[in-house]
């Protein structure tokens, strides 16, 4: 490393999480251990390579069977200089893929060598080259909420929207209900997955219903278009503040609620 130690990856079923555990180890020039890490779920997870960053961090390249989409996924984890995640990416398909091999590149991106058993020929493992660019992109605008035009105050409505992360990040969703309410941050979800989210407006009027994304690393996306609910005019509503401990409670005052025709 730059100040003349040194920078060990590999495996550890003695520390962290699960019953293998990507294990990052930092040394002095004596080869005294200065500090180490542990990276993973409750699976196997396994460190192949590691390279010291221009910033002075650190990039990993291994394979993890705790997350991801398949039996092996590629992990890559970028951490600063003294160990700690500063992102963590896990890239394959269905069956078994790993990383090896990873290098900075001269845009600050990054170069990983690894093999697949999800993408290529159909005959076992191919060699497989990843590049990573630099940075990270905001989701894409999610689609327009989809769910109920003409609703009854006091019901609950499930509205649906989707988006896409550029970088295949996992992504959280807010939806905001037009009425000084939102859904709060759901999530994470995989990139493309459709997300669900159910309001009840308490007031009569046409309310705007709209939903903005962000990834797992902070980026936001624009909102959506909206989507125009009309509750109409009708019989006199209760109190506010009691409707809405009614959806707060929905199994509670059965009978009030006929009474209320809610």
């Amino acid at each position: 490393t730059s100040d003349e130690g040194y920078i060990i990856t590999g495996t550890t079923l003695s520390y962290g999480a699960g019953s293998q555990d990507v294990w990052l180890i930092k040394t002095g020039s004596d080869g005294i251990k200065d500090w180490d890490e542990t990276f993973g779920g409750t699976s196997s997870d396994r460190g192949e390579e590691v390279q010291q960053t221009s910033d002075g961090g650190y990039i990993v390249a291994g394979l993890t069977a705790s997350f991801g989409a398949g039996m092996e996924d590629a992990y890559i984890i970028k951490t600063d200089s003294g160990g700690t995640s500063q992102w963590e990416k896990t890239m394959g398909g269905q069956l078994g893929d790993q990383g090896h091999s990873v290098y900075q590149t001269a845009d600050d991106g990054y170069i990983v060598a690894g093999e697949t058993w999800s993408f290529g020929t159909a005959n076992g493992y191919d060699a497989w080259l990843i590049k990573l660019r630099y940075g990270n992109d905001q989701p894409n605008k999610p689609s327009k909420p989809s769910g109920k035009l003409i609703g009854n105050a006091g019901v609950l409505y499930n509205y649906t929207s989707s988006t896409n992360d550029p970088d295949g990040d996992q992504i959280f969703y807010l939806f905001d209900w037009g009425d000084d309410q939102n859904s709060g941050w759901l999530g994470p979800h995989s990139s493309g997955e459709t997300v669900g989210a159910s309001h009840a407006w308490w007031e009569q009027g046409t309310f705007q219903i709209k939903v903005k994304a962000r990834d797992i690393y902070g980026a936001e996306s624009v909102w959506s278009d909206p989507l125009s609910i009309t509750v109409p005019r009708g019989k006199l509503l209760p109190n506010t503040f009691f409707l809405r401990l009614l959806e707060r409670f929905p199994n509670a005052f059965p009978m009030l609620r006929q009474l209320l025709g809610l």
